[in-house]
């Protein structure tokens, strides 16, 4: 939610069954690779890249039951958002991209793969690419 200075209601469903409903500020999900960044901030796991999950942190719930979970990276996530009339939801994509104004946002593997180049450390990303 953009409005600030309040609590969110949001129930979480993995492969469209109810898991739970929290209050909190936000819900992170993020892949093993991006579990050592805000998610591990927010109290979350690190996870190995060699795990093949989702992870699910719920940032500052009052009822700290539950702080984490993780799920198969199979699994389809989907977050509702309880609609509030003074605030708007958004949803932030890898620091990045935004999608404003729904109450649902839906979270899946979709397969895909990156390659990821290893350098020596004497080497330099950009002397690789001019050579």
């Amino acid at each position: 939610r953009k409005a600030c200075g309040k609590l969110n209601k949001f129930k979480i469903f993995i492969d469209n069954k109810f898991i739970c409903e929290i209050r909190c500020d936000s819900v992170i999900i993020a892949t093993p690779t991006g579990s050592s960044g805000y998610n591990l901030s927010a109290g979350g796991s690190i996870v190995s890249n060699d795990c093949n999950v989702m992870i699910i942190t719920f940032v500052c719930p009052p009822d700290t039951k539950i702080k984490s979970m993780a799920v198969p990276i199979t699994s389809k996530i989907t977050v509702k958002l309880q609609k509030f009339p003074d605030a708007e939801s958004i949803c932030i994509i890898d620091g990045g991209n935004e999608i404003v104004g729904k109450e649902e946002y839906e979270i899946n593997n979709d397969n895909s793969f990156v390659r990821f180049a290893y350098l020596d450390e004497n080497q330099s990303v950009l002397t690789e690419l001019f050579k």
